[in-house]
């Protein structure tokens, strides 16, 4: 079992949006932290992953040497690349 830790920006984004999808979310960071593996790896970045959940991504950073794994970002899927 990983530690997950959530930026501010990802954490404030999950805050604003409705019960039911701030649930969804929130059981898919759960499982993150149980097995980082389970999104799919970023081309070009070793240790980024991205998970899908309906129309959201979850952006995330694992570091295994330390057990955690990072939320970078949450957003809409047209969103959620963007700089």
């Amino acid at each position: 079992m990983f530690t997950v830790d959530i930026e501010k920006e990802a954490e404030k984004y999950l805050n604003r949006l409705d019960r039911t999808t701030y649930k969804r979310l929130r059981n898919a960071i759960d499982q993150i932290g149980k097995d980082p593996t389970i999104g799919e790896r970023l081309t070009n970045h070793d240790a980024s992953f991205k998970y899908r959940v309906g129309g959201y991504r979850i952006l995330y950073d694992v570091y295994a040497s330390k057990v955690l794994v990072v939320v970078v970002k949450i957003a809409s899927r047209g969103q959620v690349y963007r700089k």
